[in-house]
């Protein structure tokens, strides 16, 4: 009887909403810490980054620990959660020794690589798939923590099923102080470009604008329910919330031109469009959502001449000068990727097995291939990328029934993160905004809320249909 009554006693605990808002304000602490700490690429080369990215690591292992323990989710082990879990343990095969029989098998390029340092050094045969095996447990440590990151904001979305914003709101408040931060930057001297806390300006941008969907698309949250349901806002407050959201996204707007970053204007541009657009259109008939598109197109033509300051103008002008340096950079890429094409060099090991490939710019360190997709094919491999498809695009595909939603606070949050994940994925073509850890801690917070919102679209229309 006693222990029943413990039990029962611990499990209101672990669902109370005391926990749930304490372990959203820890995952909000370890976004806060890493723009601060975290902000800036992680490469070979041993350094702060590297280090202060190993404790948010350490902290974010450390919420998805006592979320485990505490929260006692119980509703863990969906395709999507399983999956995300597999990055983390495929890094780690690389790590892995393996007979050098079986490496010739596998990886060639890896054996003959190991064969080729066996006059220099001691004859080994057991050898890593990762070329540099140290890197590759950095960034295992670094897919685990995001994958804790992840876990504990999809759990917290369900908890949160009233009101899903809430788990949103420290988003939108992170990135609306880093704004203020990059404004006050370029306040300070009109020389000046806005970075934040961050060490480049296109990984400031890039994070600013995965966020920005989220405030362009609060107006749409706010407007009446199609069902009429009980939980109605009143007329002050969802003029409010407008405000909010117009509020907040020219001030994120502001800070991304301000920032001076091409590919970031662009990808944020595109972003509150698509947000603009797809959210008019689900408030009008199919007959007019077509003044609505060519009114966007129109719009963004505006935008597009309008926004941009003459220093961003200016450097769109050089794109062609300046611009160039990342080709070569990608051809390389592409015979890296032949190499090594199975299983990879090993995540975090481009650099190192970028050298043999490398034909341009020998007087400079070429650390990253500046696009987030390449680059993760050259480490992973085919084997590798396509288990970090299988989970992003499981929750990509599911999204798309969360744009349909009966709810308008659930609607607007799948906009939001539509958007934001298109802002991510246009920007990562052109830059490695997925190799700084703040924001892949950024990405793996909204993979969270997103898996949430299509899951709860198909759930919703499992039950219509039964």
């Amino acid at each position: 009887m006693i222990a029943n009554q413990t039990g029962s006693t611990l499990s209101r605990f672990s669902r109370s909403r005391t926990v749930a808002y304490s372990f959203l304000a820890f995952a909000a602490v370890i976004e806060v810490l890493g723009t601060i700490l975290a902000g800036g690429p992680v490469a070979q080369s041993p350094g702060e980054a590297r280090l202060y990215g190993l404790i948010c690591c350490l902290l974010a292992g450390l919420l998805g620990v006592l979320y485990w323990v505490v929260a006692r989710p119980s509703q863990f082990g969906s395709n999507v959660e399983s999956s995300s879990i597999l990055i983390s343990l495929y890094a780690f095969c690389q790590v892995i020794p393996l007979p050098l029989r079986v490496m010739r098998i596998l990886s060639p390029a890896r054996a003959r690589l190991a064969e080729s340092l066996q006059p220099v050094t001691h004859t080994v045969n057991w050898v890593p798939i990762s070329t540099v095996p140290s890197a590759t447990l950095y960034h295992c440590l670094l897919f685990s923590a995001c994958t804790c990151v992840f876990l504990v904001i999809y759990d917290l979305a369900r908890r949160f099923s009233t009101r899903p914003w809430t788990v949103a709101l420290p988003l939108l408040l992170v990135a609306a102080a880093e704004a203020v931060i990059g404004l006050l930057q370029t306040d300070a001297s009109p020389d000046n470009i806005a970075t934040g806390t961050f060490m480049i300006r296109n990984h400031y941008a890039g994070f600013l604008a995965m966020i920005v969907p989220f405030a362009a698309a609060i107006p749409f949250a706010a407007l009446p329910a199609r069902d009429r349901g009980p939980d109605k806002l009143s007329h002050t407050v969802r003029t409010f919330l407008v405000f909010c959201g117009l509020a907040v996204s020219a001030l994120l707007a502001a800070a991304i031109i301000s920032s001076v970053s091409r590919m970031g204007f662009a990808a944020a541009l595109t972003s509150m469009v698509f947000v603009a657009v797809v959210g008019l259109g689900q408030m009008l008939s199919s007959r007019r959502r077509w003044v609505v598109e060519a009114s966007a197109v129109a719009l963004t033509a505006v935008l597009v001449l309008m926004l941009p300051s003459a220093r961003l103008v200016s450097r769109f002008g050089d794109l062609q000068e300046n611009g160039n340096d990342r080709w070569p950079a990608w051809r390389d890429t592409f015979k890296l990727i032949e190499t090594y094409p199975v299983f990879g060099c090993g995540l975090g090991a481009y650099e190192s097995a970028f050298l043999e490939f490398k034909n341009s710019a020998p007087a400079t360190t070429q650390d990253y291939a500046h696009n987030d997709y390449l680059q993760y094919l050259a480490e992973m491999g085919a084997v590798g990328f396509a288990i970090a498809l299988l989970p992003l695009g499981t929750i990509i595909l599911r999204l798309r029934f969360g744009l349909q939603q009966i709810r308008p606070d659930l609607r607007a949050l799948a906009l939001g993160c539509t958007g934001s994940l298109l802002a991510i994925g246009l920007h990562s073509f052109v830059d490695f905004n997925l190799y700084v850890p703040a924001n892949m801690f950024t990405l793996a917070w909204i993979l969270g809320i997103s898996a949430y919102v299509g899951e709860c679209a198909i759930d919703r229309s499992a039950s219509f249909g039964s």
